[in-house]
């Protein structure tokens, strides 16, 4: 009697962050504060279990186009991206609030005619 059983590989790629607090970088590709460093593993898989890592590099990746490009150590990083300014730095402008929203009336206002 004769058994056919298939069998299934694949190499798939993962990504993770490399640190839990990053400044985001801002994307050369989609102009997007969003790129961090992470590092890419690519396995080698039986039967969708990661038997062993094939290759591994330490990469620059945006998380919204999924961009990315090596890491090396020479080499400069992309652009801080932008911050949200203190809450302190809004008091000025008549409101005191630690979001970055003014605050809304709580009743809606009626509309003239």
């Amino acid at each position: 009697m004769f058994l056919f059983l298939p069998i299934i590989v694949g190499c798939p790629t993962t990504y993770k962050a490399q640190a839990h607090h990053q400044v985001p970088h801002v994307c050369p590709n989609c102009h997007n504060a969003s790129v961090i460093a992470a590092k890419r593993t690519t396995w080698f898989e039986l039967f969708f279990i990661p038997i062993f890592p094939m290759s591994r590099k330490n990469v620059w990746m945006c998380h919204i186009c999924q961009w990315h490009a090596a890491l090396n150590a020479g080499e400069e990083p992309p652009t801080v991206g932008y911050s949200h300014p203190p809450a302190y730095a809004m008091e000025g402008q008549g409101w005191q609030q630690t979001g970055d929203q003014p605050p809304y009336p709580s009743t809606p206002q009626p509309k003239s005619r």
